[in-house]
């Protein structure tokens, strides 16, 4: 159960950055945008 929730937090973290790379650089994310991108970046790497 804790590494799941060691995930968890891992993705959390990880979209928090891009989230904030794109604030910084004057963009306006969505949030279904950021879950397309993580589903696109972690998909490729479990086929």
């Amino acid at each position: 159960m804790a590494q799941h929730a060691g995930y968890s937090r891992w993705c959390y973290n990880w979209g928090l950055s891009l989230w904030n790379a794109a604030v910084r650089d004057g963009l306006r994310p969505k949030s279904g945008k950021l879950r397309e991108v993580f589903t696109n970046h972690t998909k490729p790497l479990y086929l």
